[in-house]
């Protein structure tokens, strides 16, 4: 990345990168940890990335933290925030550590959430 350091900028929370394509800061897991929200012709998706680090617990608990969350109350709240908002609002997400084919919603459950995946089916 070193040089290309030059060419790029660091997008701020609520930053579009582009038209449809906006940074929400989810900061905790890593710094500046950053997920992406989609959207095009009223449809919306969320790219979580490391946002939650397993497809059961980390939503059931989003307050347990894991070994590689490096601001732990930060990632707690980020969890919850937006699990919180995607459940809300019935936002599909896609996100690292979730089962294949990685994409589905969220559903509030008791003080927590439980992750959704979506049905997938193969076109021939």
């Amino acid at each position: 990345m070193t040089p290309l350091a030059e060419k790029m900028t660091f997008v701020e929370d609520g930053g579009e990168v582009t038209s449809g394509i906006t940074a929400v800061a989810a900061y905790g897991h890593t710094p500046g940890h950053t997920v992406i929200h989609l959207e095009s012709n009223g449809q919306r998706l969320v790219l979580t990335a490391d946002l939650a680090n397993h497809y059961v617990w980390s939503f059931a608990r989003p307050e347990w933290e894991v070994k590689f969350d490096m601001d732990k109350a930060a990632a707690t709240t980020s969890r919850r925030d937006v699990l919180g908002m995607l459940a809300a609002d019935r936002v599909p997400m896609i996100g690292y550590h979730m089962p294949f084919p990685a994409a589905g919603f969220v559903e509030s459950r008791g003080d927590g959430f439980r992750f959704v995946p979506v049905s997938y089916q193969m076109m021939s």
